[in-house]
C-alpha cells in the first residue's frame, strides 16, 4: 500500500483547478423550487397570508374580548345593539374560475368595504373563512340601515377602483334588538346569520336564474 501526500505547492494546484467547478456546478443541477411544508400547512399558510393583508379587523376573540365587557350593562340598561353578519357570495365560483389569489382579493375586498363604513362605536371581526360581522352597540335599526346601505355603497366604489373581471358581492343579514336580562352573544348572532343565510340563498337563486 502506497501512502500519498501532496505537498503544499500541489494542493495550491489542485485548488486552483477545482475552484472554477464550484462556480459552475450549481448552474449545471437541475433546479428544485424550495420545499413546502407537510400539506396540512397550507391553508394555515395561506390564511395567514390573507390575514397580513387584510384591513385591521378584529378576529371572532376579538370582538369576544371586547364585547365582554360591556354586555352585562348593556342587558341592564335594555340597550338596542345591531348585529350585521357578511358573507361573500360564490367564492368558490370566484376561486374556481379565477384563482384563489382573486378569492383572497375579494374577502380584503369585503374587509375593506366594512372598515370603511364602520360607525365610531361599531366593532368588526372576521369571523373565520369569508365571514365577517359587526357589531353595533347603543344603535337603532335606522342607523343599522344606514350602515348596511354605506357598506353596500362603498364595496361598489371599490368594484369600480379595482375593476376587475368579476364583481365582489356579499350577502348581509342585520339583526337589531333590545336585549334583556339573560340574552347572549351567541344567540343575537345567530339571529343575524339566520338572515344572512336567507339573503344569501335569494342572491344564489338569483345566479342561477341568469345562468340559464
Amino acid at each position: 500500500i502506497i501512502h500519498w501526500s501532496p505537498d503544499r505547492a500541489e494542493l495550491f494546484q489542485m485548488r486552483r483547478s477545482v475552484w472554477p467547478l464550484r462556480l459552475i456546478l450549481p448552474l449545471l443541477l437541475p433546479w428544485a423550487p424550495p420545499r413546502e411544508g407537510p400539506p396540512r400547512l397550507y391553508g394555515e399558510r395561506r390564511l395567514g397570508s390573507i390575514t397580513g393583508v387584510l384591513p385591521p379587523l378584529d378576529t371572532r376573540r376579538g370582538i369576544m374580548e371586547k364585547v365582554e365587557p360591556q354586555w352585562n350593562t348593556l342587558c341592564m340598561e335594555r340597550a338596542t345593539v345591531g348585529f350585521i353578519s357578511f358573507d361573500l357570495d360564490n367564492l368558490k365560483g370566484v376561486n374556481d374560475t379565477y384563482g384563489h389569489q382573486a378569492g383572497d382579493f375579494a374577502i380584503r375586498l369585503i374587509a375593506e368595504a366594512i372598515r370603511g363604513s364602520l360607525p365610531k362605536n361599531g366593532i368588526g371581526a372576521r369571523m373565520g373563512g369569508d365571514e365577517f360581522l359587526v357589531f353595533i352597540p347603543r344603535t337603532s335599526e335606522m342607523d343599522t340601515k344606514r350602515f348596511v346601505r354605506s357598506f353596500e355603497r362603498t364595496l361598489q366604489d371599490l368594484n369600480r377602483r379595482e375593476d376587475r373581471s368579476f364583481e365582489v358581492s356579499a350577502s348581509c343579514g342585520a339583526y337589531v334588538t333590545s336585549l334583556e336580562d339573560g340574552m347572549t352573544f351567541e344567540d343575537c348572532l345567530h339571529h343575524s346569520d339566520k338572515m344572512m343565510y336567507q339573503v344569501k340563498e335569494k342572491h344564489r337563486e338569483a345566479r342561477r336564474l341568469q345562468c340559464r
